[in-house]
């Protein structure tokens, strides 16, 4: 068992996964009021219950892997396991955008390329301190 001084990005990995636990519970609340209040709409050819679902999933996950990086930032051995979850949350941006091409909701938006920083941090701080173990 390592150190805990030999995780070199400890305090990133660390930040990053709270702003991912803030962002996961933003996503979660502002699906719930997005899908429940009466003056908000979406585009027609998708369905509520189906935007609701990928909300939940996809913050839920954001939850999940901030809280992993949160912990386990100071653990070198735990950084095989955050890099693949940061992989994991790097596709998720990706697939946005595919979907927004598929429903033509309109050009790739700032937020849907905002939506690299983050997973590119968590994956290159994670894989840091992999190589430190």
């Amino acid at each position: 068992m390592k150190s805990v001084n030999n995780a070199p990005g400890k305090a990133l990995l660390r930040v990053v996964g709270i702003l991912y636990i803030i962002g996961g519970c933003l996503g979660i609340f502002l699906a719930l009021m997005i899908n429940i209040l009466p003056f908000t709409s979406l585009p027609s050819n998708m369905n509520y219950a189906e935007n609701l679902f990928i909300a939940i999933i996809t913050s839920g996950l954001q939850i999940y892997v901030g809280f992993m990086g949160a912990v386990n930032a100071n653990k070198p051995e735990k950084c095989r396991l955050l890099f693949i979850l940061g992989l994991i949350l790097f596709i998720i941006p990706i697939a946005s955008i595919i979907i927004s091409v598929i429903y033509r909701f309109g050009r790739i938006s700032f937020a849907l390329i905002f939506g690299f920083i983050l997973p590119f941090l968590f994956v290159s701080v994670a894989s840091e301190n992999k190589n430190a173990a």
